[in-house]
Formats: C-alpha cells, sequence, structure tokens
C-alpha cells in the first residue's frame, strides 16, 4: 500500500535532486512567456489560405510563410486548423480567380470556410519583405468569417476607414457583407525595439531549441524570423484575452540557464 509518507520521501528525493544539481550547474528555472488561448467568439475552426505576395521581392517563399502561419495558428489553445494538404488539393481544382493557387476575393474566401465546415478563412500577404541583417517583413492578414459571428473581442476591432487605406490581400469596400472581421498589418524589423522583444518572447516558448545564438536566432534565421512574424500578427489578433502566462519550466542538464540569452 503506497502511504502519504511514502509519496513525501519521494517529493524529498525529487527536490534534493534538483537542488544538487543546482549545485552543479545543471538545472533552472525558465519562465515559459505566454500561452495563447482562443478569444475569437464563435471561431474554432479556421482554413489558412495560401499567402500572396505583394512586396516587391519576388524571392519571397510563400509557401514557407503559409506553412508558419498556419503552424503557429494551430499551436493556439481551443484552434483547429484544416491541414494546408487539403486546402491546397481543393484550390488546385476550384479554379478561383485572382492570384492562382489562392482565393482571388472576400466572398471565395467565405466560400473556402463554407468548403471544409470552418467558421473563418485566414487570407495573409507579404507587403514588403527584406530577408539580410537586419531583416524586415511586412504582413496583412484579414479574417473572413462564413455568418454573423460577433465582432472580435481579441483585438482593437475592425475599422473600415484606415483598414482601406492599409496594403491588404483584398480591397475593403461599402459592402458591409464582403468586410472582414478583422484585419492586421504590421511590419516587423530586426533593428526595432519591439520586435527584439516580441522576439524574446516567443523565444522562451521555444526554449528547448538549443540554438546558441539564444533568442537573437529569430532575427537572424530567415525561416525563424518568418514564424516569430507570423506569431506576432495572431497574438495581436487574439488580444489580451487570448493571452495568458505559460508555465515556468524546470530544465536540468548542461545546458541549464542558456536558453534564452
Amino acid at each position: 500500500m503506497t502511504t502519504h509518507s511514502t509519496h513525501r520521501r519521494a517529493g524529498t528525493v525529487c527536490l534534493l535532486l534538483v537542488v544538487l544539481a543546482s549545485a552543479c550547474g545543471c538545472v533552472a528555472l525558465e519562465g515559459g512567456g505566454e500561452k495563447l488561448y482562443n478569444s475569437l467568439t464563435g471561431v474554432h475552426t479556421i482554413v489558412v489560405a495560401p499567402v500572396m505576395n505583394l512586396s516587391t521581392t519576388a524571392g519571397v517563399d510563400t509557401i514557407e510563410v503559409t506553412n508558419a502561419l498556419a503552424s503557429e495558428l494551430g499551436q493556439v489553445e481551443g484552434i483547429n486548423v484544416v491541414p494546408l494538404g487539403r486546402v491546397y488539393q481543393y484550390l488546385s481544382q476550384a479554379g478561383t480567380t485572382g492570384v492562382p493557387g489562392t482565393v482571388g476575393n472576400a466572398e471565395e474566401a467565405r466560400g473556402l470556410a463554407q468548403v471544409f465546415k470552418a467558421q473563418a478563412t485566414i487570407v495573409a500577404a507579404v507587403t514588403e519583405y527584406d530577408p539580410y541583417d537586419p531583416p524586415r517583413m511586412g504582413l496583412a492578414v484579414q479574417m473572413y468569417t462564413t455568418g454573423a459571428v460577433p465582432p472580435a473581442t481579441g483585438s482593437a476591432g475592425f475599422d473600415p476607414v484606415s483598414s482601406s487605406r492599409e496594403a491588404v490581400p483584398f480591397p475593403v469596400t461599402d459592402d458591409a457583407a464582403n468586410r472582414p472581421r478583422d484585419m492586421i498589418h504590421r511590419v516587423y524589423s530586426g533593428r526595432d525595439l519591439d520586435t527584439k522583444a516580441l522576439a524574446q518572447l516567443y523565444a522562451r516558448q521555444r526554449m528547448a531549441d538549443g540554438s546558441p545564438y539564444g533568442w537573437r536566432r529569430f532575427l537572424i534565421d530567415q525561416r525563424a524570423f518568418q514564424r516569430l512574424c507570423c506569431y506576432g500578427v495572431i497574438r495581436e489578433m487574439l488580444g489580451e484575452e487570448g493571452r495568458k502566462p505559460a508555465k515556468t519550466s524546470i530544465i536540468i542538464g548542461p545546458g541549464a540557464g542558456k536558453w534564452p540569452k
């Protein structure tokens, strides 16, 4: 029979091991940064349409950006993302308008969500891109819903006047039925303090990666920077209601305390 005394002894042994490892410099307590949660009322399943390139840089790998956006969105608690393979297969046969291989307007975006029985489609575009140090990337995201879903509670809300002046995947019209529920356009630069702070926050959620560059990896590696930008727009779309502190983790081993720097 397992007794309370046995549990106490086991707990004491575990604590002693952690203390001994700490004395040897092999353990560290790492903050987990933030955990993102779904704050989008009425939206649980989302389709990510293939990302468009509206920048002047022809070398943008939109497939990689699409993968990053879908991957980061899929890590939000309470949100399901339709597999990209199914989306690509459908679009290759659907014959949409606009940019080949993706949706061409707001109506097609809403229709894509209906095909997969989702509540919304995310349409995104790279508006500017420079991969060289310091990297720079502009990302515009619009969310189109299938029905009368309440206004977004996460972000600051949708302003059709100011939004019509921004670089966006689809033009904003006076037709309320074809307006996105929410829209965000941000430019991230490795030179800006806000982007560096975002990279440090993001790195704390990826602390299992033992990169010698620490959080700076997300400002050096091209694909890592793209993921950071996708994380940034998703985090902003969810707003304060979608952010909660993550749990602190105990890291044991030679690399304890080395990530992030």
